[in-house]
């Protein structure tokens, strides 16, 4: 039964899914356009929202250090 609920769960969830298909685009140190974070995010959200891109809100963050090994 557990497999069940999780197998029709997994479905209800998969339908759910939006393909993000687009140009894929990697931001540079240059692309910066201010010392401020706030400003860039402001700036990249504007080119998203103008863009049309679907749901320009969905984000991912991620960090990472020069300290950390793996």
């Amino acid at each position: 039964m557990c497999n069940e609920k999780h197998d029709e769960c997994q479905h209800f969830v998969s339908a759910m899914r939006k393909p993000y298909n687009g140009p894929q685009e990697t931001f540079k140190e240059e692309d910066l356009i201010a010392d401020e974070p706030f400003a860039n995010f402001q700036h990249w959200f504007g080119i998203a929202v103008d863009a049309g891109i679907h749901e320009p809100n969905c984000m991912a963050l991620a960090t990472a250090s020069k300290s950390v090994c793996i």
